[in-house]
């Protein structure tokens, strides 16, 4: 095994912490634990998991109250025979992922929580097709109404520590396997596991579709944080829901994970949303199995 299973003992031991904290009050008892719990939002999203996850001969298809909303749910996945359950949001946004979060928590406990999809790209050296996870999310919404115009307050949420060590090494490992000889990132891409770019950077969410390379929300995303790389709508819900005092957290990790299918200006269009949507799929499948495998509990 590389080097990003040999976290130490102690590390592991507030790794493990993380994930066996005492649950919180969103619990009960008639709730299914599952490994990994996937949520998106769109038509794009929802049918690059069922292609790569939830085909119809291996994974069964249920409607839980009180809403009634789609789950698809399928055991036994992969090498660690992970159990995997996936549902969609009612619409794009904050307010509509927060609600599909609460009524996964009613009836399931996963280890590991992801958001995938798409989001629109804000730096130039991010491709179509790479993938971002989120460390940072900024909420750009929040502001006040002056004569003047729009005074604009930011909120912001980080990635737990721990969590961002943990991804930081399975991200490494990543980049670092295949041929040691990458004289370039055209060779690096080729010779990856993953043929597209993985990073962890920061992400913008609104509740706007940005198409317009000068709005002024973007150049205000990329002067507050440089080291912003991606922006979309429900992130910000996302993280929201999971921001909790440690003692009132359920016992997963929860993490991000999107593909980019435009940059965020008047050339954004949907012919690359499905590209994009898949390669989400396939880094959180990639991201997902390597944490529990760190995490030693599959």
């Amino acid at each position: 095994m590389g080097a990003v299973w040999d976290l130490g003992q102690e590390f592991r031991d507030e790794a493990r912490g993380l994930v066996i904290t005492p649950v919180n009050m969103r619990m009960t008892d008639d709730k299914d634990s599952v490994d990994i719990a996937f949520v998106c939002c769109t038509d794009v999203e929802e049918d690059a998991l069922v292609e790569a996850l939830f085909p119809v001969a291996s994974s069964t298809t249920r409607h839980r109250p009180p809403s009634y909303r789609k789950y698809y749910t399928r055991s036994n996945w992969g090498s660690g025979k992970l159990s995997l359950v996936a549902t969609r949001a009612d619409s794009q946004g904050a307010l509509s992922m927060y609600a599909a979060l609460e009524e996964l928590h009613r009836h399931y406990v996963p280890r590991l929580t992801l958001l995938i999809g798409i989001a629109g790209g804000l730096d130039s050296e991010i491709e179509i097709g790479d993938v971002v996870i989120a460390s940072r999310v900024l909420w750009y919404e929040r502001g006040k109404v002056t004569e003047s115009g729009i005074s604009r307050e930011l909120q912001s949420w980080s990635m737990p520590l721990v969590t961002r060590n943990l991804v930081q090494g399975v991200v490494g490992e990543l980049r670092r396997e295949g041929p040691e000889s990458r004289t370039s990132r055209a060779n690096r891409r080729q010779a990856d596991m993953l043929d597209f770019g993985i990073s962890m950077r920061s992400y913008g969410s609104g509740e706007k579709v940005i198409a317009a390379e000068l709005a002024d929300v973007r150049n205000y995303l990329v002067t507050v944080d440089r080291k912003i790389a991606a922006v979309e709508m429900e992130s910000g819900g996302f993280f929201a829901f999971f921001d909790l005092p440690r003692e009132m957290q359920e016992p997963n990790l929860w993490l991000v994970i999107k593909g980019i299918s435009d940059h965020a200006d008047p050339a954004k269009s949907d012919s690359n949303q499905a590209m994009a949507a898949h390669h989400s799929v396939r880094a959180s499948i990639e991201v997902g199995e390597r944490l529990l495998r760190i995490l030693g509990n599959s």
